[in-house]
């Protein structure tokens, strides 16, 4: 099958650079320490980029074996379309 070559594959394939200097996620390593250093700090700043038509109140309540996030925010964190999500789109 086609898909199994592309699997195996060797070349990596990079984005343009202009493209991945705008990226949102430029020091992967970095931002990975965060998420797991401080990950309510880290997951609040990562949503605080997307426009909430009610903001949350609390990113995390964590009571094994159930879990919530983005407290006091409706289930999805827009009702515009995609494009406008972004803050500053």
């Amino acid at each position: 099958m086609a898909l199994e070559k592309l699997f195996k594959v060797q070349e990596r394939l990079w984005a343009p650079e202009d493209l991945r200097k705008k990226a949102n996620l430029q020091d992967y390593a970095a931002e990975y320490r965060k998420s797991l250093e401080d990950p309510e700090g880290f997951w609040g700043a990562w949503a605080g980029r997307f426009y909430w038509e009610k903001p949350f109140t609390k990113v995390l309540e964590w009571n094994l074996p159930e879990h919530r996030w983005f407290l006091g925010a409706p289930p999805t964190p827009s009702t515009t379309p995609w494009s406008g999500m972004w803050k500053g789109a």
